[in-house]
């Protein structure tokens, strides 16, 4: 195998140039490629010398500082070799050049960039925070640099052109061109002119690399703009008729606030004053913008709040008729817990702490609500809009669910014996503070294999230091991990 070095990183020499035409069009700096044992002696050679797979796995399995969970040698796309999870086959089976795994700093940039050049890149465990930079190719990439399009040209890169062109409008909302065609004529180049002149490009009416990036950016726009216009379309308000409102009156019917009455006394089909006012309230109890319009953050509230009610009538003891015989229903088969609960989340969030902004961690990586990891690197403008925006409490605790679930399956993969849900609850938010493979790895999950729960306690209490020193937080939380486990949470 044939090497190159690229931001001080091996790289296979066949993979290299796509790599190059990638870092070219973001800026993108690649951390970590290849770490197989052929590629060493570049390693050793780059400045600062990097490691390989095997020294990175060893210091983690002793534990050394500094050092995050790694998959063994023979077992990890940065030697070119299958994990098992990357691409179909077992583990260690020897992947092709271009599986080799690939480290970003601007992971999101790199998709989109490899996209444009028709390559297929994916994040490899797109469920882990921590493994959000790991990217890899999901078939070999090919570079073609394609020929620019001009007046006279005929075929489907004219065609798709046009069908761009005309699906997108200027400032003043008059489209580029009325319908699409096959053939570049003097209509199109007019259009095209158009179109590079409003965006600050060199109006020569020839469609190359730079007209067709940015044409690309203005259809994403214009979807996002008809995607905003949809849902607004879509917003309940006075005057609103439907099946839609006799759905939300019939919510609001169902429904009592604090004191246990009703925010409407009827279901109805017409948003009149008696539905607005009614939602208001709701609005207000519910801590949301009292506007008396129903849309997207109103209707996850309502719907929350809808399923509260039920179970609170489920819990409510059923009126028996004495008379009549009541056969005994089989019990049901307790079902393994296998994804964590609300109150198991609420316990990794009151660690993990909120922010609704975004902001650079300890490590300098941007990060937004509990701890969510939004991209490696600190903050650059690339973020999405949403985030940019802020989030509230709701969405960040989405987005910490989304977050844990990857430890979530290591839990329900790797504990052989039977749990209660808040034992899962307690396992999983110790194995997503912790790291899935120092999990695997841990004498707490061998010995709660063996049956040992008694054992489950003293074992957390021993996760509690970081670099070398005992850190309260830690303790603190392993205190309410195992407070937790044994059910007294």
């Amino acid at each position: 195998m044939k090497f190159e070095v690229v931001d001080n990183c091996p790289v296979p020499a066949s993979l290299a140039p796509m790599i190059l035409e990638i870092k070219r069009r973001t800026g993108a700096t690649l951390n970590s490629c290849d770490r197989s044992p052929e590629a060493e002696p570049f390693l050793k050679r780059c400045r600062p010398a990097k490691m390989s797979q095997r020294e990175l796995y060893d210091g983690f399995r002793l534990g050394k500082p500094g050092f995050n969970p790694a998959n063994p040698p023979g077992r990890s796309t940065h030697e070119r070799r299958n994990d098992g999870v990357a691409y179909p086959g077992p583990a260690g089976v020897p992947l092709f050049y271009w599986c080799v795994g690939m480290d970003w700093e601007n992971a999101d940039g790199v998709i989109e960039a490899a996209s444009k050049l028709g390559f297929t890149v994916t994040r490899t465990y797109p469920l882990s925070a921590r493994e959000k930079h790991h990217l890899n190719f999901r078939k070999e990439p090919k570079l073609k640099l394609l020929k620019p399009l001009r007046l006279g040209d005929k075929g489907y890169r004219v065609a798709r052109m046009a069908n761009q062109l005309a699906s997108i409008t200027d400032g003043e909302g008059k489209r580029y061109l009325e319908r699409g065609q096959g053939v570049f004529d003097a209509t199109l180049e007019a259009a095209l002119r158009r179109f590079q002149a409003d965006y600050d490009q060199d109006s020569d009416g020839v469609y190359g690399v730079e007209s067709s990036r940015q044409l690309a950016v203005a259809v994403r726009a214009e979807k996002e703009k008809r995607k905003a216009a949809a849902e607004a379309a879509q917003l309940l308000r006075l005057g609103s008729k439907g099946p839609r409102v006799a759905l939300l009156a019939k919510q609001l019917a169902s429904i009592t606030d604090a004191a246990g009455k009703r925010y409407l006394e009827r279901g109805q089909g017409i948003f009149d004053a008696v539905v607005e006012a009614a939602l208001r309230r709701f609005q207000a109890d519910a801590g949301l913008e009292v506007d008396g319009v129903f849309g997207t953050e109103t209707g996850r509230a309502l719907q929350a709040a809808v399923a509260a009610e039920e179970e609170k009538q489920k819990r409510e003891p059923a009126v028996v008729d004495v008379d009549k015989p009541v056969r005994p229903k089989k019990p049901k088969k307790p079902v393994p817990p296998s994804a964590l609960s609300k109150k198991g989340a609420k316990l990794i969030a009151s660690f993990e702490g909120f922010r609704g902004e975004l902001y650079n961690d300890a490590a300098n990586h941007c990060t937004i609500g509990y701890g969510h990891l939004v991209h490696h690197g600190p903050i650059d403008g690339s973020e999405p809009a949403e985030l940019k925006a802020g989030i509230s409490q709701e969405r960040a605790f989405e987005l910490l669910q989304e977050d844990a679930a990857k430890a979530a399956a290591e839990v329900e993969r790797c504990v052989k014996v039977p749990l209660e849900q808040h034992q899962f609850d307690a396992l999983v938010s110790f194995a997503f503070n912790v790291g899935n493979g120092a999990f695997r790895n841990s004498t707490l999950l061998r010995l709660l294999n063996e049956g040992r729960y008694d054992a489950v306690e003293a074992q957390l209490a021993r996760w509690t230091k970081a670099g070398g020193k005992t850190l309260q937080g830690l303790v603190n939380r392993r205190a309410a991990e195992a407070k937790l486990f044994l059910g007294k949470r």
